[in-house]
């Protein structure tokens, strides 16, 4: 991927279904037409992995929408992939997160399964890290997290299982405490949105809100 849609020298990648997205324009011969839920146009960069040396981790409670769980990964440039801090992506880095060598190369993609019966979520997707060639195990079995509480209206409560981890990654040798690279609050990001290859910000509003939490939110470990 080249740098593109940059904020204070990091390009911030998001995901969605199988894809790390980074935000685009309409005039970006690379770029990519999609419609969120709301029939909204949406411009994205769309790539199948990111490779580099993980140089920071974030935890930004000041989201747009919530927690955020915020990687850095460093090579050539800055990526920071951000995603929900509750969601099952950030839960497939947790529990691996203390088995990744800090100072080697990884390689994140996506993989896909199958949900048969589910006719919502037919298919959900987990955050694959291989290092060194080999998949990046993880430190944990089930049985050694809290276990996600449905709740009435259908949905699992992840909180006890994401304070199980809060601790852990935040002595991550990587891990940053203060802001990651000069992160803009809330209404700042709704006032100058993300910056697009020409300079001119794409506000972001509620109705990006599919953008940035399109994970499944009905299915546990």
């Amino acid at each position: 991927m080249e740098q593109f849609g940059t904020r204070e020298g990091a390009t911030f990648v998001n995901i969605w279904t199988e894809y790390f997205v980074i935000r685009s324009r309409h005039d970006d011969p690379l770029a990519k037409r999609r419609e969120n839920k709301n029939g909204k146009e949406i411009w994205e960069r769309r790539g199948n992995f990111l490779r580099g040396k993980i140089t920071r981790v974030k935890i930004n409670t000041e989201g747009t929408y919530g927690h955020e769980l915020l990687i850095t990964l460093s090579a050539e440039e800055d990526y920071v992939l951000s995603m929900m801090a509750t969601s099952g992506t950030a839960f497939s880095f947790y529990r691996r997160a203390e088995n990744i060598d800090y100072n080697e190369e990884v390689v994140f993609d996506l993989w896909k399964f199958d949900n048969p019966g589910n006719t919502k979520h037919p298919f959900s997707y987990v955050l694959g890290i291989k290092q060194f060639g080999e998949i990046v195990q993880s430190k944990y079995e089930k049985e050694d997290i809290p276990r996600w509480e449905k709740r009435e209206d259908g949905k699992y409560d992840r909180s006890k299982a994401y304070h199980f981890f809060d601790d852990k990654i935040k002595k991550l040798p990587v891990y940053v405490e203060g802001q990651l690279y000069g992160m803009l609050t809330t209404d700042e990001k709704r006032m100058k949105g993300v910056g697009g290859k020409s300079g001119v910000g794409v506000p972001i509003t509620n109705e990006d809100i599919d953008y940035y939490q399109n994970e499944d939110d009905d299915l546990p470990f």
